[in-house]
């Protein structure tokens, strides 16, 4: 990240019961490498973290429970 951007942070919960993470390393309506995390609401089931640095993309499932 270069020193002149800023990362930006939005959480939020669907209608699907899930509550989003989104970390942007810039503003989104620019280039920016991303994180997004979504997660179960009642604490059960899978949460989904995807990535995309300089073009790359990954995901991953992590298992979660109370």
């Amino acid at each position: 990240m270069k020193m002149e951007e800023k990362a930006i942070i939005r959480v939020h919960d669907d209608k699907n019961g899930k509550t989003h993470i989104d970390v942007y390393s810039n503003d989104p309506r620019d280039s920016h490498d991303t994180i997004h995390i979504n997660i179960p609401n009642n604490g059960t089931g899978e949460a989904t973290v995807v990535e995309k640095f300089g073009g790359e993309k990954s995901t991953a499932t992590i298992k979660v429970g109370k």
